[in-house]
């Protein structure tokens, strides 16, 4: 309200193996958040989990460190991927350089 050009990323909760019996409750919140990111809410949702899912719909688990929970390297590199076109699109639209 008091700052109301400030723009937000909202980041996808990712599908990780340790987590995965809570997959289905995710997916819920996925869908309700994204749902109230529209344009004029001043939020952007930017979606991990396609870059996380592989092609039989699990968690690729190269992606994770040893507690299948946390990204490592390759993981991180997914994030990076995921958010920079996302984080560029709405500085630019905020009207950064």
């Amino acid at each position: 309200k008091d700052l109301p050009q400030v723009r937000f990323v909202y980041l996808s909760i990712k599908p990780s193996p340790s987590r995965w019996a809570l997959w289905p409750q995710a997916q819920k919140a996925n869908e309700l958040v994204k749902a109230a990111c529209t344009p004029t809410s001043g939020i952007t949702f930017a979606d991990i989990v396609p870059g996380v899912l592989g092609a039989d719909g699990q968690p690729k688990p190269e992606l994770f460190g040893d507690d299948k929970l946390h990204f490592n390297d390759a993981g991180n590199a997914v994030l990076a991927a995921t958010l920079k076109p996302v984080v560029e699109k709405v500085w630019a639209e905020a009207g950064g350089k």
